[in-house]
């Protein structure tokens, strides 16, 4: 079973120490997606030189580490699996990926398919408004460490309140990925 060491999401510019987590995988009602569509299957390079290479049954991508077990290797490749997989809500599609350590939540990020590439959107845990805004949305558990800060965020949204999430700009940070190949 694959353990994962995010430096996280897809490239460094997502990287934060407050993570997002959803007890079930979303959309809810979504079905699950175990190869990735034609129209993503490429090559594509965002402006800070990162690159993320989509094919068929996986992902590679410059800036995410993964460790396959004690006595392998890191790689930056990620199959599609029952822990990984997408979920598509109208013309997005909801990369879910199931936290290794707990077992139980699942994060996501939503890719859009653009006329130039695709617009990776996640979440801006690091916007000062960005935890007053989820709770208007959905309700939020918050796990703090021993000093008190932020460390996790876990929802349970329904599916209107994950469409009102992904129809909130102010709660993403979105990152250009431009087709190379």
């Amino acid at each position: 079973m694959k353990r994962f060491i995010f430096l996280f999401l897809l490239t460094s510019f997502f990287y934060s120490c407050i993570s997002v987590e959803f007890k079930k995988p979303q959309p809810i009602k979504g079905k699950k997606i175990i190869q990735f569509p034609n129209e993503l299957i490429g090559t594509y390079l965002n402006s800070d030189n990162d690159t993320i290479t989509i094919a068929n049954t996986y992902f590679k991508a410059t800036s995410l580490t993964i460790e396959l077990n004690n006595n392998s290797k890191p790689s930056n490749k990620i199959d599609l699996s029952d822990n990984i997989f997408l979920k598509q809500m109208d013309k997005k599609y909801i990369l879910n990926m199931k936290d290794e350590k707990n077992k139980s939540n699942w994060s996501i990020i939503i890719i859009n398919k653009t006329p130039n590439g695709l617009l990776i959107n996640t979440f801006n845990v690091d916007d000062k408004d960005f935890l007053t805004t989820l709770k208007t949305i959905t309700k939020t558990e918050e796990l703090r460490d021993e000093d008190g800060k932020l460390e996790k965020i876990i929802i349970d949204p329904s599916e209107n309140e994950f469409k009102k999430i992904l129809a909130t700009p102010s709660l993403f940070n979105k990152s250009e990925m431009i087709k190379i190949n």
